[in-house]
């Protein structure tokens, strides 16, 4: 009985797009998720685009959904467009804070950046020069202070490659300021702000 199948959702893991929704089970080079056959019968059927739904993650239990697009086509203002970074540990982009030492860092989860280094082709005899990356050539963020991005301490500029290059990007910072706070231009789905 169809009711109690399930179908895959395959799915690019920096984007979030809905690459098909599958009967059988991908490859082991592919990222997806299962869903109940009443979930895709919509799909499926035609009712529903997948072009008009992304695909979230769950933070608390690690699982993964659908979830429909939001579309706001009026004007936005600068801060509007900011995205404030929340405190947690875990993200596909970690800002980690140094607060004593006047240092943040910034660093891609290992397995998302895996995962841009595999669908980008990256490997040890790539020349930096024929790496073209899709999408934001550069990551920005503010760091502030009393959660007001006009409260700025730092500007800080990251080229999207050096953080799949490398392991990590350590910017110094002055201030004397407390109660710090990161904001971004929101390119990937899932940031994560801790200090130390």
């Amino acid at each position: 009985m169809e009711e109690n199948l399930i179908r895959y959702v395959l799915f690019d893991l920096e984007s979030r797009n809905i690459n098909g929704i599958v009967r059988n089970k991908p490859t082991l080079g592919e990222t997806w998720f299962d869903i109940p056959y009443t979930e895709a019968l919509e799909f499926i059927e035609g009712r529903k685009n997948t072009a008009n739904y992304t695909v979230i993650k769950d933070v608390e239990n690690g699982s993964w959904a659908l979830k429909l697009k939001r579309t706001n086509i009026a004007l936005h203002f600068l801060d509007d467009r900011l995205y404030k970074v929340p405190q947690k540990d875990l993200g596909e982009i970690r800002i980690i804070n140094s607060i004593k030492e006047n240092k943040i860092t910034f660093m891609m989860e290992k397995s998302f950046q895996d995962y841009l280094i595999k669908k980008y082709g990256i490997d040890d005899t790539t020349a930096v020069e024929n790496i073209e990356v899709e999408g934001a050539k550069v990551l920005d963020f503010v760091l502030c202070y009393d959660n007001d991005p006009h409260n700025l301490i730092s500007y800080c500029k990251i080229p999207t490659l050096q953080l799949l290059l490398q392991e990590k990007v350590t910017v110094s910072y002055s201030t004397e300021q407390s109660n710090h706070c990161v904001y971004t231009k929101r390119i990937y789905n899932d940031y994560a702000y801790s200090e130390i």
